[in-house]
């Protein structure tokens, strides 16, 4: 019954949280994964966001065969909320994360807090590795295996959000691949919007690194978290919804990031930048009229946070073929825009 809470009287250094939304079909190779570790002192927090499949079944049975496992289940609200709503029950040290259809190796969560505990971290990073039906591909190193602090931190904050070549992330976003001290969680997943449907994690990742951690280790090793690709992954498919919400997430990073210095917010407007390629190229790739594509585009181009990248941004560092696309969006030549990727659709599909 949704609204409900299952909570054993249990302690712990690590608390793993497994947002669940109609997960059944890989519900239980996770929950398996997360069991079969060869770390022993965590506490698994289960929440049921509403599910309407039998996520909920499969929830309970591992509850009541497993005396360290959490299990809530609330009406649907979203995976910001589910993320509270775990967060709010979590006992452990520290914070870790899986999604409901990922899985993880055995000594994924134990390498991190292994190295957490030695040095008294606020954040320990790892990598992963995306996950489809053929194969396994393990995301490129960005920054050097090791502790950071005091000035290499800095400069490691300092490029977190962009490092080229364009686009790559300077530390990949995912919470889930990482364990964090649970009282920066508390603060910061509790701060971001409800309306945030789209880089919920960077939503919490960016503005807690940059203003909070003293302390980091990025482990390049530890690639144990399987980060399933599937075809009806966001990334792959028309949004119709994209602008929007890539529009609430500008307006969220430019009030969190307001008084930082130049040198963060150049990593920024590159942030800013991949987001408004991301929202153009999905618009052009609709089946809607070049009427309504360009209605569409034109909108997002007005909006303060774009126009403001464009005003105060640099191109460079990006690819030619990237600044002919900003600089046609930039001027507004729209027509040229969905012409330009007519012409490009017609020449992959011959």
């Amino acid at each position: 019954m949704c609204g409900s809470v299952y909570l054993p009287n249990y302690t712990n250094c690590l608390s793993i949280i497994v947002p669940i939304y109609n997960a059944s079909q890989f519900l239980s190779q996770c929950i398996e994964s997360i069991l079969s570790q060869e770390l022993t002192d965590y506490e698994l927090i289960l929440v049921n966001d509403g599910s309407s499949d039998n996520s909920g079944d499969i929830c309970e049975k591992y509850r009541k065969q497993y005396s360290n496992i959490i299990y809530i289940c609330q009406e649907n609200a979203g995976v910001v909320n589910a993320r509270i709503a775990g967060i709010k029950a979590a006992k452990g040290q520290y914070i870790g994360f899986v999604d409901a259809d990922d899985w993880i190796d055995k000594k994924y969560f134990q390498r991190m807090l292994k190295v957490a505990q030695e040095y008294s971290l606020d954040v320990v990073c790892s990598k992963y590795l995306e996950s489809n039906e053929k194969n396994e591909l393990e995301v490129p190193d960005q920054h050097a295996s090791g502790y950071y602090s005091g000035k290499k931190l800095d400069k490691l904050k300092q490029n977190m959000m962009y490092m080229s070549p364009f686009y790559s992330f300077g530390i990949y976003p995912s919470l889930w691949s990482k364990i964090i001290k649970r009282e920066y969680l508390v603060k910061w997943q509790m701060m971001v919007p409800q309306n945030i449907t789209l880089g919920e994690d960077a939503a919490v990742f960016y503005p807690l690194m940059l203003k909070e951690c003293q302390k980091v280790y990025i482990i390049n090793e530890n690639h144990g978290y399987h980060y399933r690709q599937t075809p009806d992954s966001m990334v792959h498919k028309f949004n119709r919804k994209l602008s929007k919400n890539v529009m609430e997430l500008m307006t969220y990073f430019d009030q969190i990031f307001e008084n930082e210095d130049k040198s963060f917010l150049k990593q920024k407007q590159f942030y800013y930048f991949m987001l408004i390629k991301w929202c153009i190229g999905n618009e052009l790739n609709s089946r809607e009229r070049t009427r309504q594509i360009i209605s569409n585009i034109k909108i997002f181009r007005h909006f303060k946070s774009v126009s403001e990248t464009f005003e105060k941004g640099t191109y460079r560092g990006i690819p030619l073929a990237c600044q002919i696309f900003f600089y046609l969006y930039k001027k507004e030549k729209y027509y040229c825009l969905v012409y330009l990727s007519k012409f490009y659709q017609f020449i992959e599909r011959n």
